[in-house]
């Protein structure tokens, strides 16, 4: 017991030093900020506590917020293992293509990432959505940062672009292990108001 304790007060502070050195590599996506950081840091300390006490969800939960304040491969491919000891399939997986698209070169993540995205392919629905102009994603009211992710099978779901023009939704279902690409396009605009008829006979009497 005691050393179970005292591994975990090693580890931790070791997590959070290595992940404050990926923060501040290029692998970063953008600048951020010192307060920002600060808090990434606290949130993946607080996600690394979790992890070791075995409270998955919460880990999750702490490491995504890390990601959110500080995106680095290490604070996603954290809540990819986290969601997926938690049984959360569809989530880690969904994150899982995001790790593996946003961070190419890591190749501890893409090994991961690749058997979290295997193990959901066999008892999920994987989903393309094509959208003609640029949009916004919503699934089940949730927004959606990719254009590819997994849904429950066998349950109907709903799929809405949100584009300049308005908004288009469809449904979307499948069966476990099956692809299905989505496309949609952007809604007609509204046609023109009938002329009224006073101003018909205005203009063949001008």
């Amino acid at each position: 017991m005691g050393n179970t304790r005292r591994s975990r007060r090693v580890f931790a502070p070791l997590a959070l030093a290595a992940w404050l050195l990926s923060a501040g590599s290029s692998e970063a996506q953008s600048p951020v900020s010192v307060t920002d950081r600060e808090k990434a840091a606290d949130a993946y300390d607080q996600g690394t506590s979790a992890y070791l006490a075995k409270d998955y969800e919460a880990a999750a939960h702490w490491f995504e917020r890390a990601y959110r304040f500080a995106p680095t491969s290490a604070a996603l491919l954290q809540a990819v293992r986290s969601h997926a000891k938690a049984e959360n399939v569809i989530r880690s997986a969904n994150l899982a293509l995001e790790l593996r698209d946003e961070y190419p070169k890591d190749e501890r993540a893409r090994r991961v990432a690749d058997a979290v995205i295997a193990r959901a392919s066999e008892v999920h629905v994987r989903v393309r959505a094509l959208c003609e102009t640029e949009c916004t994603l919503e699934l089940d009211g949730g927004l959606m940062r990719g254009r590819v992710f997994y849904v429950t099978s066998d349950v109907d779901h709903v799929l809405k672009a949100a584009f300049d023009e308005g908004e288009t939704t469809t449904e979307v279902r499948g069966k476990a292990g099956e692809k299905v690409e989505v496309t949609l396009a952007a809604p007609l605009p509204p046609p023109p108001p009938p002329v009224p008829r006073w101003a018909f006979y205005s203009s063949l009497g001008a």
